[in-house]
């Protein structure tokens, strides 16, 4: 099966389209922009690295439907600046372990939408 990018170049794999996309063009990922460290913007879980952190924001749920997390981010107008988090020392397996829930209040993400029609009504 081949795989053809917009340039013109064929893969055997979309994994190696997608990693040609980054190299030679510049395209990253949907989740990419919503990256800023390793906590999630949206549920305020600590995952370690910023590729869990991706992982965490590309999942598509078994069930159907959409990425929760991912979802909030775009509707609220939300603006990261990507920023690459690796393991700490000594915690070499920890893509092996579980999130951390961090503390504090949930942020309430609103639709730009409705930020928008309160400061015109």
């Amino acid at each position: 099966m081949e795989v053809l990018g917009h340039c013109g170049r064929a893969f055997t794999s979309p994994q190696g389209l997608a990693l040609h996309r980054r190299v030679r063009h510049g395209e990253h990922a949907p989740e990419f922009q919503y990256v800023d460290g390793a906590t999630c913007p949206a549920c305020l879980k600590y995952l370690w690295t910023s590729n869990r952190l991706a992982m965490h924001l590309a999942y598509a749920p078994r069930h159907g439907g959409v990425n929760a997390c991912f979802a909030k981010l775009p509707k609220a107008g939300f603006v990261g600046t990507h920023h690459s988090q690796v393991a700490p020392v000594g915690f070499g397996a920890a893509i092996r372990m579980d999130s951390i829930q961090v503390e504090g209040p949930l942020p309430s993400f609103r639709a730009q939408y409705d930020i928008a029609l309160e400061k015109v009504l």
